[in-house]
């Protein structure tokens, strides 16, 4: 095989009013206010048994009459136990290395109606921030074996959901054992989740790592190993737009998923430079029939999987692990599952489990699977490929043991292409002092060659300027000079071409990029995929 370097990150500039492919911004982040508020001033204690949630209220409220501030636990030898408590605008909470806030015991903690409040929660804050270096502890066992005892007992709290926000970080901090998911965000904006660790045994219930919905995500340098999905993108909670996941490290747990309920759609995913290791699943696309939507613009890049019984899984049966091939053709609906224009490429995955699979692909017969790309993978499982009910299915420049494909309304191509480009680099728009990102995907039978050109000028490493002879160009600390057209040319012994261009536009600070936010959120023309609100119809046929 031959190595080519791809990675992504889905940036797109809405210019003029006119929607692009896809309209892509850094994440805004929140702004707090430099004011300071000890927990311990207002009544907490670090026993491991008092329930400190009216002391760290207060705390939050006394920051939030101020307008704004650090909702800080210092370091102590205990733990700050509390129940329920909710977030507000403006507020950073923040819990010390060598401090570690506790959920209430499962024996004392408040149910509310037919299931127990979440934990940590926002409805509506903007400027929110959770951080430090020190733990979150959702104290989980008590909670697992009374579902085990009994899977019908009232839903389990969240450890953390934050709903319908808007600039929104979550950084460094240690989350572990939640009684069920350990992070969701629900309908929330500009979001980066950064340098987090989440942690839960590998057969604990339900404890997904991260179920984020929203637009404009940045999830970056994390480390997740719990018992279900280490990320689940939720379509089904709000319309999913431009999410980018790179340099993550996934253990045991469901991989990267997107779904299952995915009706809201998702538009521009790339997820790149990350691990797996021991996993159940390493990319997961899954919905059914009942509440399936559209999903396009998804790549894949530079993955690493070593003992996964999935590395690629997507599926229009999800909750049928073993779907009828006779299964006939149903009507379309607003609910079918659509899943298309997905590209995966330069994935290396082994594993000798006796169950693991290269590789799993079963659309609907109404509606296959659509524009999948593999190029650059090198698969090694026990049981072969399987692809059922996909159209335009390519393998290209790849490496799969066992070589064969177990498939059935679909004719996967399977070449070696001495030249091709798979997807050529976007536009970007940014910010000054911010970072820029170009990358093209392509393969061929010999080695690839890159050169980036700025305006038609060819760059050179240097400055702020990495990559100009490789598949991703990174421009470090924009300026208003670097804005203009980008495109690369690439060669290899087999052929040439060049792709783009690609514009940058680079606007002032945030204060100028907030101000074009909203003035595109009133734009009509963006009313339908605005990049702060929710989509307000649905496309009922595939989107071109």
């Amino acid at each position: 095989m031959s190595a080519i370097g791809v990675s992504g990150w889905f940036l797109i500039a809405l210019l003029g009013g006119a929607l692009g492919r896809a309209n892509a911004m850094p994440p805004v982040l929140p702004v707090i206010p430099p004011r300071n508020f000890d927990v311990t001033v207002y009544g907490a204690v670090a026993d491991g048994v008092t329930d400190n949630a009216v002391s760290i209220q207060t705390a939050i409220k006394a920051a939030v009459d101020a307008g704004g501030g650090t909702v800080r636990l210092p370091a102590a030898s205990k733990s700050y136990l509390c129940g329920p408590i909710t977030l507000s605008s403006f507020i950073r909470l923040q819990v010390d290395q060598g401090a570690t806030l506790a959920i209430l015991g499962y024996a004392q903690y408040p149910l509310v109606g037919t299931g127990y409040a979440t934990w940590l929660t926002s409805k509506g804050a903007t400027n929110l921030e959770i951080s430090g270096r020190g733990t979150i502890d959702g104290q989980g066992q008590a909670w697992w074996d009374a579902f085990n005892a009994d899977n019908n007992m009232p839903h389990r709290p969240y450890m953390i959901n934050l709903q319908d926000g808007q600039r929104v970080r979550v950084h460094q901090i240690t989350l572990k054992n939640s009684p069920s998911f350990h992070l969701a965000l629900t309908n929330d904006n500009d979001v980066m989740i950064d340098s987090i660790t989440i942690l839960a045994p590998g057969n604990s219930p339900n404890t997904d790592g991260m179920d984020p919905s929203g637009q404009n995500y940045l999830i970056r340098d994390d480390s997740v190993s719990v018992g279900d999905d280490n990320i689940a993108i939720k379509p089904g909670a709000a319309y999913c737009k431009n999410f980018f996941i790179s340099n993550c490290r996934f253990g045991t747990g469901h991989g990267v998923s997107v779904g299952g309920q995915s009706r809201d759609g998702l538009d521009s995913l790339s997820v790149t430079d990350c691990r797996f290791t021991g996993g159940d699943n390493g990319i997961r696309l899954k919905a059914n029939r009942t509440n399936g939507g559209a999903c396009r613009h998804m790549q894949f890049t530079n993955l690493t999987m070593n003992n996964v019984r999935y590395p690629i899984y997507f599926t229009s049966y999800y909750g049928n692990s073993s779907p009828d091939i006779a299964d006939p053709d149903s009507v379309i609906t607003p609910l079918t599952p659509i899943w298309r224009d997905v590209v995966v490429a330069n994935v290396v995955s082994k594993s000798t489990a006796s169950n693991a699979t290269a590789g799993f692909f079963w659309g609907l017969p109404e509606m296959p699977l659509d524009s999948i790309t593999l190029a650059n993978v090198d698969i090694t499982a026990p049981k072969p490929m399987v692809v059922n009910h996909a159209a335009h299915f390519r393998i290209l420049n790849s490496s799969l043991s066992p070589t064969s494909i177990s498939a059935s309304d679909a004719t996967p191509q399977v070449s070696s292409p001495a030249f091709e480009i798979i997807a050529a680099p976007w536009p970007v728009v940014d910010s000054t002092g911010h970072d820029a990102r170009f990358e093209v995907v392509a393969t061929g039978t010999s080695t690839i060659g890159y050169q980036w050109y700025a305006d038609s000028k060819a760059l050179n490493d240097g400055g702020n300027v990495s990559g100009a002879k490789s598949s991703v160009l990174v421009l470090k600390n924009l300026t208003r000079g670097d804005a203009g057209a980008y495109t690369v040319k690439m060669s290899n012994t087999s052929g040439s071409a060049t792709a783009g261009p690609a514009s940058l536009t680079v606007l002032e600070p945030s204060t100028t990029l907030v101000g074009s936010l909203r003035k595109i959120r009133k734009s009509p023309s963006a009313r339908s995929t605005n990049l702060l609100g929710r989509r307000t119809h649905r496309h009922l046929k595939i989107p071109q």
